[in-house]
């Protein structure tokens, strides 16, 4: 394992090349490769390069509704996997950061590895840095909070008011509908506020 605070990804990875050739080196006939998978590992997942990386990025925006679903929707297309700081299934940081892999880890190479984060890290960054996932589709949500009001017993979405949400400004709308859309999220939450 090699880790490094820092905004530049071939620092961390180059530190880990240099371990890792000390380390080969140390192996009589070095690790266990193959010339069509590469690397065999422990983990089958990690054949290839043996290889995973992931990048700690604070997205206090895109997190604020408590769940990591605005960043899954920017990086799962990139072939990327958000999870908690912990590892799969564990909750992102109280400050919103998450921990950013490549979801693809099987016979890929570590420059492949590399890209897919740092396009990641890019897109994610953008989004944050625009406000993009704080905006909602206001008719949208209203109508799906009114759908759930028959079906979920959540405070959040049974304390709406449309009535007191139409007397809001814009922005006030975004953000009353920000706050409750961990309930909509999850309308079996019970609180979802």
């Amino acid at each position: 394992m090699c880790m490094k605070k820092g905004q530049y990804l071939n620092e961390v990875f180059d530190r880990l090349k240099v371990f890792i050739d000390k380390v080969e080196n140390l192996i009589p006939g070095g690790c266990a490769y193959s010339p069509d998978y590469g690397v065999v590992t422990s983990c089958p997942t990690n054949v290839g390069t043996g290889m995973r990386a992931s990048v700690h990025i604070p997205l206090p925006k895109l997190t604020a509704d408590g769940t990591d679903t605005k960043a899954k929707n920017i990086c799962k297309p990139l072939g990327l996997s958000v999870r908690g700081l912990g590892g799969e299934h564990t909750p992102i940081g109280s400050d919103g950061t998450i921990d950013l892999s490549p979801s693809k880890r099987f016979c890929i190479s570590e420059a492949e590895i590399v890209v897919a984060l740092y396009k990641g890290i890019k897109q994610v960054k953008e989004a944050e840095d625009a406000d993009k996932g704080y905006k909602f589709d206001a008719e949208a949500q209203v109508k799906k909070i009114n759908e759930l009001k028959k079906s979920s017993n959540c405070i959040g979405i049974q304390s709406f008011d449309e009535k007191y949400f139409r007397s809001l400004s814009e922005t006030d709308q975004q953000r009353l509908l920000l706050c409750i859309n961990s309930g909509v999220e999850n309308p079996d939450s019970q609180v979802g506020v």
